[in-house]
């Protein structure tokens, strides 16, 4: 049994919440939910969003700061991994187009 075989497909909304349930529990395990939350809260130290570090001079990266963006991409595509575990690329691509694929903005 894998890791995160315990998550039930996103299926629609009938499954949603025990999706988001599951995934909530498992970014929290691998410390990964600060890669999903959009706000800082200074009582919820595992939830305060980490944003992708900026180098200090975009042109001439130092060592430590390549090394820091490194290790928060590579936390990020763990982060996204374990979202969409079990999405197919084609039904991920099928997804987005039915969201965004419209001419009508109103659709």
């Amino acid at each position: 049994m894998g890791k995160l075989d315990h998550i039930p497909e996103l299926m629609g909304l009938d499954t949603y919440f025990a999706w988001k349930h599951e995934v909530a529990y498992s970014l929290g395990t691998e410390d990964l939910w600060c890669h999903v939350m959009d706000k800082v809260d200074p009582d919820d130290i595992l939830g305060n969003a980490l944003y992708k570090p900026t180098p200090v001079i975009p042109s001439m990266l130092t060592a430590t700061e390549v090394k820091t963006i490194r290790e928060w991409l590579i936390e990020d595509l763990k982060a996204k991994a374990i979202i969409i575990h079990k999405v197919l690329a084609r039904d991920a691509w099928k997804t987005l187009e039915d969201h965004f694929g419209h001419t009508d903005i109103s659709s």
